[in-house]
């Protein structure tokens, strides 16, 4: 009886071993892998055919045709997602793929091969796998954060038309992107500058922490994205251009090309200045004076009337004084005169605009014409006294002017006819400055004398 009872005994816990030996067959793939990874690097799959406990189907074996899915493809450049199969040759997403199991078991083997994945879209993915008739689901599925690739380039947008002068309008961005795309969300312009410059010339101003054309503060960026719009002024000529953001590393993007229209006048310039010029004559080369903006780019704007006066200096302005810009926004004065000698300036004004004054201009008197006795000799004299005051003589133009360049004429006094014939003194004194001044003469006999100057002419 014992006997018989210790046989049925160990029957039972043989049976029990037998049992616990026996595995059910494969009902899900279970993937397992790296959950974070940067778009477009190389991640390790590993993946597992598992019965309803979760014990690995070792019969599972040979090349499977496993589909993958559950990431979308990249932006710019579009990549789609792939794994490679036995062979290290990568399969899209989608795409049946030949891996390798051994024992239930498929793993990268080598430097590629067999289950290595590459998602280039930044994000948070749930990545599957399916042969068709086993797929993985819930936990079995593999959780993957994709962060962005490091930067390499900015998409630059700008709104067509702008106006320089003003700040921009519309919606005017540079994105940041890695090399598929993806956004640098937590792009810093502090540890990475921006730096932006028109094709058209010019300067910009309005961005980062002064009035200048770098991007460089920490807040200037948000989720990879900076904003131009109501930032951003450009000062210089207008036309079709571009604009170009170069990082401090080196990474650049250009932007589309859109229609930059002229600023409105701000302010008058002199181009020509006026230049030296003989009293009455006309001042040559032709004084010109320029619409510019603010910043002092000349804009082309035709129709404004321009007024030319005296700004310094006695005279008064002759000529076309008030002349209209052309269509390069250029007001040409060709017949300016001056009608008195000594440093002048000229002021320009306009309608709404703040005035100008030209760079300092001498007029000079014309060529020696006359001679005029400035100063008489004294109507009484004693004989053999020098006269007191003595006569001084001043050269002069057609109109009156001194000609203070002259140093060189030699002015003669004598008596007149009939007189008694005793000046002294010395009778002949060159010019200096356009004046000549005689200091010593005087009459020895006592007479009504009257003194001779040449002919009023030098």
């Amino acid at each position: 009886m014992k006997g018989r009872v210790i046989t049925f005994l160990l029957f039972t816990l043989i049976c029990l071993a037998d049992t616990a030996l026996a595995f059910d067959a494969a009902t899900s793939l279970v993937l397992s892998g790296s959950n974070s990874v940067v778009a477009g690097s190389p991640s390790n799959l590993t993946i597992t055919a598992a019965d309803t406990l979760g014990s690995v189907d070792t019969n599972y074996d040979g090349v499977k045709s496993i589909v993958f899915s559950g990431a979308p493809a990249s932006f710019s450049p579009v990549q789609n997602p792939t794994v490679t199969d036995q062979n290290g040759v990568s399969q899209d997403f989608g795409t049946p793929t030949g891996i390798a199991f051994k024992k239930g078991v498929a793993s990268v083997s080598g430097t590629a091969n067999n289950g290595q994945m590459r998602i280039f879209r930044a994000g948070s993915f749930t990545i599957s796998a399916t042969d068709g008739t086993l797929a993985s689901a819930g936990t079995g599925n593999l959780l993957v954060n994709v962060t962005p690739g490091p930067l390499s380039g900015f998409d630059v947008a700008v709104t067509s038309p702008q106006k320089a002068g003003t700040s921009f309008t519309g919606t005017n961005t540079i994105a940041t992107r890695d090399s598929f795309g993806n956004p640098i969300t937590d792009f810093d312009a502090s540890k990475n500058s921006v730096t932006l410059t028109s094709s058209l010339g010019g300067t910009i101003t309005g961005l980062g922490s002064a009035a200048n054309n770098v991007l460089n503060q920490s807040g200037d960026f948000t989720s990879g994205v900076a904003s131009l719009t109501s930032k951003l002024t450009y000062l210089g000529p207008g036309g079709n251009g571009t604009l170009l953001a170069v990082a401090s590393n080196g990474k650049s993007g250009v932007s589309n090309a859109f229609l930059m229209l002229a600023a409105d006048p701000a302010r008058l310039a002199f181009v020509q200045q006026p230049t030296n010029a003989l009293v009455g004559a006309v001042i040559a080369p032709p004084v010109t004076v320029q619409l510019q903006d603010a910043g002092g780019t000349n804009v082309a704007q035709a129709g404004v009337s321009i007024t030319l006066s005296l700004g310094s200096g006695s005279g008064s302005l002759g000529g076309t004084v008030q002349q209209t810009t052309d269509s390069t926004g250029l007001a040409t004065f060709g017949n300016l005169t001056v009608s008195d000698v000594g440093s002048k300036q000229l002021a320009a004004s306009a309608t709404g605009l703040p005035g100008a004054t030209s760079q300092s201009f001498t007029i000079t008197a014309g060529t020696a014409a006359k001679l005029v006795l400035q100063t008489q000799p004294s109507p009484t004299a004693t004989a053999g006294v020098v006269f007191n005051p003595q006569p001084v003589i001043a050269i002069t133009d057609n109109a009156g002017n001194v000609v203070t360049t002259d140093n060189s004429t030699v002015v003669t006094v004598q008596e007149s006819a009939g007189g008694p014939g005793g000046l002294t003194g010395t009778l002949s004194i060159t010019a200096a400055n356009g004046i000549v001044s005689f200091t010593n003469l005087a009459e020895t006999k006592a007479s009504t004398v009257s003194l001779q100057l040449p002919a009023n002419r030098c």
